[in-house]
């Protein structure tokens, strides 16, 4: 189920259309940051455009407000807030300038339910504690959205707007899971320097928010704390040293993982090789089987603890212990993890698809 937190912080478009599949009417939602964020046009535009108030010729027109698409819903329903209730299935990708895109699915209501995903929009000010990367749930996509005028939000001035879409790996509420956990915790932590005008010193509002799924069907509760400190906290906005989240990517699994056999033969009679995992598997002249390793240009594949094959990048130096912690927790699902899978015919195998399928219909 899909699950959108702190609705007022958002914009939201809907067109209706007809379902290519089923050739029903459909409706699709598009999910964006909100119209609260102000910003003004850049200088090239002002400089060229005027603006006529009472008269009078404006040479700053006043800020104005662009939303920026988050994710988007496919229902059926024309009530447009019946995607809360329905089941869904998930499609993760990217555009093509490379940025993070999500698209939400709602099924029927006597369908299974294939993905519980969360929109959290955090608003803030100041810097953001880098959030930790934590294999107990996927980030999909987050972004930023920022304004010249505050806006108010539970009482409290904000400028700034995160934006969250989350997968918690909901398996671990199993009581009989290897990591069994009663809650999911995903916490940030904000801090805004603000000078007191009547001592002239600088001190720092701490603010943190606390969002936890506490059950396998979903529900789940958050909280806001706030403290004064003392002394100025600095963060630095350097994100190429530690990224302010972690966006989770699907792993493309190899086309030649699983094993197969050439149907041409050679002149002698013998069938020609096959690819099994990483290995070329064929015979000598004489019929002795023979085995031949293969190798990328980059990166070279190695057996995993549970049997899969994990990717060894060349140019770090290190495997990727993420990927192969979740595999061992058992939180990576290799059925769950159908990149391009999404909608797609069969026979496409081999086109450049670039949309990662989580699950999809």
């Amino acid at each position: 189920m899909l699950t959108i937190i702190n609705e007022d912080l958002y914009a939201f478009n809907c067109v209706k259309g007809i379902d290519p599949r089923t050739k029903l009417d459909s409706y699709r939602i598009s999910v964006a940051t909100s119209n609260k964020l102000l910003h003004y046009r850049n200088t090239q535009d002002q400089s060229q455009r005027k603006k006529i108030q009472n008269g009078v010729e404006n040479h700053n027109p006043p800020p104005e407000s662009t939303p920026r698409e988050i994710l988007t819903i496919q229902t059926p329903s024309d009530d447009l807030n019946a995607y809360q209730k329905l089941p869904i299935s998930l499609r993760v990708g990217e555009n093509q300038k490379g940025n993070p895109t999500v698209a939400v699915r709602c099924l029927g209501e006597t369908d299974t339910n294939n993905a519980n995903v969360y929109v959290l929009a955090i608003p803030f000010n100041g810097m953001i504690n880098p959030i930790p990367e934590d294999p107990k749930y996927h980030i999909y996509k987050g972004l930023i959205g920022s304004s010249v005028r505050p806006f108010f939000f539970n009482g409290r001035r904000y400028k700034k707007i995160l934006y969250l879409v989350i997968e918690p790996h909901m398996k671990l509420f199993a009581p009989d899971h290897k990591y069994h956990t009663d809650q999911i915790d995903i916490r940030v932590d904000t801090y805004a320097i603000v000078n007191d005008k009547e001592t002239g010193k600088d001190y720092t509002n701490h603010e943190t928010y606390t969002f936890s799924v506490v059950s396998a069907d979903g529900m789940y509760r958050d909280k806001w704390e706030y403290e004064r400190l003392d002394e100025p906290v600095y963060i630095s906005d350097d994100t190429t040293a530690q990224p302010v989240w972690h966006t989770f990517k699907f792993i493309q699994k190899d086309r030649d993982s699983k094993p197969y056999s050439a149907k041409k033969k050679t002149s002698n009679g013998r069938r020609e090789g096959y690819v099994s995992g990483n290995t070329y598997v064929t015979t000598n002249k004489h019929g002795i089987r023979k085995e031949i390793p293969l190798r990328n240009k980059d990166e070279h594949a190695s057996s995993g603890p549970n049997g899969r094959r994990e990717k060894f990048n060349r140019k770090n130096g290190t495997d990727n212990d993420f990927e192969r912690m979740l595999q061992e927790s058992g939180l990576y699902d290799e059925h769950e993890d159908r990149r391009n899978a999404f909608n797609r015919k069969k026979g496409n195998r081999g086109k450049g698809n670039r949309n990662n399928g989580r699950n999809g219909r």
